[in-house]
């Protein structure tokens, strides 16, 4: 009651570990997007090692995507030393959106915040593709022209698909820089050809070099037996949180909860922190989201209000419903368990 929902389908969690056991600002925090009915689909990824022959295409591969950008697809092809740009790296871009609206591919160094990114936005009225500055959600502007440098830029509609292409030199001066590893992108398109207020927007996990790994899903179908388990596998975690590992596992009329549906999560650091998990039903923003928090000095996980970033609170203790929480700390690894509910009353669902 009161908490943020876990729904078996898509959400965003958020993992966090901090640069110590005491409680304080997160060393390192991402949002998760997981869809716990049909898993996460495998990025595309260049091929193995670090190096594409001069002049290659690494990539490519349409990539459905999940969560708040279900329906819409990404495919991103790498061009080393390509010949359109002087012989600099490019990336083409192909971005597919459901109805007839603008669209737009984002660049974040931020974690995925809207504000101080900036992003490919195409107008199909106006048939204008440009690159913006994301300065305020109030107003953002066009970069000015000297930077409009996007190569064979188009968005079309067509049988009720709008198609942003474009393709965009990986470093440009004053600009966030695209590497050839992980990346965050931000994907987002309108109610209608209009440009404003944007109908789903969610932040992409893109790592260019080793591409993104496959999240554990449930079999076939959306029924899991009662009393039975779907998910598992230890996941690496990359971008911001490169180095810890994910495992879930859904356990579908757990009797530990009475019979309702749980989640467990088995969530590793390195180091010697605390750590958190956390439900985000706001496009992966700290503010407003749920987190599991786990102290090893204190030995204690409890789930948290992300009311602030300046100030969180533990939630009440008859919302604290976590089943065998624990928080360990061995060969230089913290370990964060526990099983949740999905859903409860006034919590963010996860599905």
């Amino acid at each position: 009651p009161g908490e943020i929902p876990i729904i078996i389908g898509p959400n965003t969690f958020l993992g966090a570990y901090g640069s110590s056991n005491v409680l304080g600002y997160h060393a390192a925090r991402l949002p998760i997007e997981l869809d716990l009915l049909n898993g996460n689909p495998e990025l595309p990824s260049p091929p193995d090692g670090a190096t594409i022959p001069p002049g290659g295409q690494a990539g490519g591969g349409v990539v459905a995507l999940q969560g708040g950008l279900a329906g819409a697809t990404l495919d991103v092809t790498i061009n080393q030393a390509d010949a359109r740009a002087g012989g600099q790296d490019t990336i083409t871009i192909i971005y597919e959106v459901p109805g007839e609206a603008w669209a737009g591919i984002g660049f974040s160094n931020n974690g995925g915040l809207m504000v101080g990114s900036e992003a490919v936005i195409g107008q199909p009225d106006e048939g204008v593709v440009q690159k913006w500055i994301l300065s305020s959600k109030q107003g953002i502007e066009p970069m000015a022209d000297a930077q409009q440098t996007l190569i064979e830029p188009s968005i079309v509609q067509q049988g009720g698909i709008t198609t942003l292409q474009f393709t965009k030199i990986l470093e440009e001066p004053g600009e966030i820089p695209i590497i050839i590893g992980p990346n965050t992108f931000l994907g987002a398109y309108g109610s209608s050809n209009v440009l404003g207020y944007h109908a789903a927007r969610l932040p992409i996990e893109l790592d260019l070099l080793n591409g993104n790994p496959e999240l554990p899903s449930p079999p076939d179908g959306a029924t899991i037996p009662p009393g039975g388990q779907a998910g598992g596998g230890v996941v690496a975690l990359q971008g911001g949180l490169a180095g810890a590992t994910l495992d879930v596992t859904i356990n579908q009329a757990d009797a530990r909860a009475g019979g309702q549906d749980t989640i467990t999560i088995i969530y590793e650091v390195p180091g010697e922190a605390w750590a958190g998990i956390g439900f985000s039903n706001n496009g992966g923003l700290m503010v407003g989201s749920e987190a599991v928090i786990g102290q090893p000095d204190e030995g204690v996980v409890q789930k948290w209000i992300l009311s602030s970033k300046q100030g969180i609170e533990p939630m009440a203790d008859a919302q604290q419903t976590l089943i065998e929480p624990s928080i360990v700390q061995q060969g230089g690894i913290t370990t964060l368990q526990f099983t949740k509910i999905l859903e409860e009353p006034g919590e963010i669902p996860i599905i």
